[in-house]
């Protein structure tokens, strides 16, 4: 009797228990989202102790093997109601970034039976294989600010991406100490079809020690342990047979060796075959945040009625490729930040129109010295086409993020953060050019006879006397301006616009509800911690603007790892709305802490 009366009352004990532990949890207590782990356990684990002390002390009164049975049975309805709880609490089961345990929920491939039909030898391990061995491969060559080993499988758009930023660092002497890799899932997220080419989205979440050093700056120090989770897109010709480009050093033309050192034109020594034209294997064309990838939707999706009127506008050109465009667009831009930088404007020469040209050597004769510690295209995005003057005309964003050192020759003068902007360039092209004979991925050769090019700043083919900038042959850069410019712009241009006139139409590209969701998470980990109350908000917020909870994953681990870069629309109403979700989300636990309140100043000065 007397052991029956024992085993009753460790059970309402158990309940007991169970209970006030779902009331703690409940109440945010312990943890918080700051990349150094720890949090503000608050003073409830001393009476949590206590109970579970008790607890166990009631179960070993009981005789044997009563006592063992109930311990088991403890023991397994705590894990069932702890496991229980992590799934129901959503965005808040995400881990801190206190090392390499954090983790993603594993993802399936996404591959259509029409893929693999028009790619019957495709092998989803071996792409993956290619994919990892590219990943590690850009660590090493980002690290060492070389990428000779590399240039055979990347685009020139990614090329010169990081080309720029190597010469942006240098400027500062500085290094990226990049170390313990690992790569923790790659998934096939999505493939799109492009004019003659296919587009692999592939998430890769990864583990690493990340460390910035300047020898000139020491204020700009920073790193330690990343988990994070990148989109890489790879690029090939449909239905090409696939030619491993990431283990072997034979051309796949003619099977000679190609050299250790691509150079800015890799290229075969023997046939003179361009690897990275994805005429041969699955070429790395873009790498893209979570927070850029999930903004609404994917680009392409986001992007997809412009690409349909743009591809009724250039019917003849069957093989036109928005991704190429995009590639070429992102050369061209980073180019002209590049040349704004050096104070050389004859970088910008075969890139852009001899008007633009002129425009932008009196814009560097009156810029003042400054340097960039960070430049990031977030998203380069066609979206607006219109013909004028025998000219095909295609306008396109681009959101870049940025930190300026200015003044950098007397006083220096730090920007506080990173600022994500958006602007404007417009790619020019005579109507009627046959897309089959100009469609590459490769920039570095005459548009008119394919001979390499030697250097940017070359105005003519030395083959063929091509004029190298000529609208004639290839894309050029006709117009850059920022999102407010454009939208006057586009006013002018009314009646020869694809799209339906709108001069918000920015706005459809870059979702306000985007910028907003980005700032408010920066303003709920900015203390350092997340709270129940921040989630259940962020949660809200979600489900009202229908956003996938797994989408929002990538957000908030960037936010809880302090990666997020403030983002504010052009319109002043817009920003409006923007701030006062971001005060709200600050004022959730009753307290605005100095970190808060510092980030919300800044918000309004932008």
């Amino acid at each position: 009797m007397k052991t029956r009366y024992q085993f009753f009352r460790v059970v309402l004990l158990l309940l007991f228990l169970i209970l006030t532990i779902g009331v703690f949890a409940a109440a945010g207590g312990g943890g918080g989202g700051h990349s150094s782990g720890g949090g503000d356990g608050g003073g409830d684990g001393g009476a949590i102790f206590y109970l579970i002390y008790m607890l166990l002390r009631l179960i070993f009164m009981l005789p044997f093997p009563i006592n063992i049975i109930v311990l088991g049975i403890v023991v397994f309805i705590i894990y069932k109601i702890a496991k229980n709880y992590q799934a129901s609490s959503g965005l808040n089961s995400i881990p801190n970034y206190s090392g390499n345990n954090a983790s993603f929920s594993q993802k399936k491939d996404s591959i259509s039976s029409e893929f693999l039909t028009a790619n019957a030898n495709f092998n989803t391990e071996g792409f993956k294989d290619k994919v990892r061995t590219a990943f590690v491969a850009i660590q090493n060559a980002w690290m060492q600010q070389d990428l000779s080993k590399v240039r055979k499988w990347i685009s020139d758009g990614v090329y010169q991406r990081f080309n720029t930023q190597f010469i942006m660092m240098k400027q500062i002497e500085q290094v990226n100490e990049i170390s313990n890799i690992s790569i923790q899932q790659i998934f096939i997220d999505d493939i799109e079809s492009d004019g003659i080419y296919d587009i692999i989205n592939v998430g890769i979440q990864y583990s690493m020690y990340d460390g910035f050093v300047s020898k000139k700056y020491t204020q700009l120090n920073d790193g330690g342990p990343l988990n994070a989770l990148e989109y890489w897109s790879f690029i090939k010709k449909t239905g090409v047979k696939e030619k491993d480009l990431y283990h072997t050093t034979n051309c796949p033309n003619g099977g000679g060796n190609l050299p250790n050192d691509g150079g800015e034109t890799a290229k075969c020594p023997y046939c003179s075959t361009i690897t990275y034209l994805g005429d041969y294997d699955w070429i790395l064309a873009e790498i893209t945040q979570p927070d850029d990838y999930f903004n609404s939707n994917s680009k392409y999706e986001k992007q997809g009625k412009f690409s349909k009127k743009i591809r009724e506008q250039l019917a003849e050109n069957k093989d036109f490729s928005l991704q190429l465009l995009e590639d070429k667009a992102s050369n061209g831009y980073l180019q002209m930040m590049t040349a704004l930088v050096l104070k050389r404007p004859e970088i910008t020469r075969r890139f852009v129109t001899d008007a633009l040209y002129n425009n932008m050597e009196q814009q560097i004769k009156t810029t003042s010295n400054f340097v960039f510690n960070r430049l990031y295209l977030n998203h380069v995005t066609a979206f607006d086409f219109y013909k004028e003057n025998n000219k095909d005309n295609i306008v396109i964003a681009l959101k870049y993020s940025s930190q300026r050192i200015r003044n950098i020759d007397s006083s220096p003068q730090f920007d506080t953060s990173i600022i994500s902007q958006d602007e404007v360039l417009i790619m020019s092209r005579d109507s009627g050019v046959d897309e089959s004979k100009k469609g590459s991925l490769y920039a570095h050769s005459c548009p008119n006879c394919g001979a390499p090019i030697t250097d940017t700043i070359d105005t003519k083919c030395s083959y063929c006397d091509a004029q190298l900038n000529s609208t004639k042959y290839e894309w050029i850069i006709s117009e850059w301006m920022n999102a407010n410019e454009y939208n006057t712009f586009r006013q002018s241009k009314s009646g020869s616009m694809t799209v339906d006139n709108n001069i918000n139409v920015l706005d459809e590209l870059f979702k306000v509800r985007d910028y907003a969701l980005n700032n408010v998470l920066m303003i709920m980990a900015a203390d350092g911690k997340i709270t129940e109350e921040e989630i259940a908000y962020i949660n809200m917020l979600a489900s009202k603007w229908n956003y996938d909870r797994n989408k929002i994953q990538g957000f908030l681990q960037l936010a809880k790892n302090n990666k997020l870069v403030l983002r504010m629309p052009p319109d002043d109403k817009q920003k409006k709305k923007i701030i006062a979700l971001m005060e709200t989300a600050a004022q959730l636990d009753n307290t605005v802490t100095p970190e808060e309140k510092a980030l919300l100043e800044q918000v309004k000065n932008l």
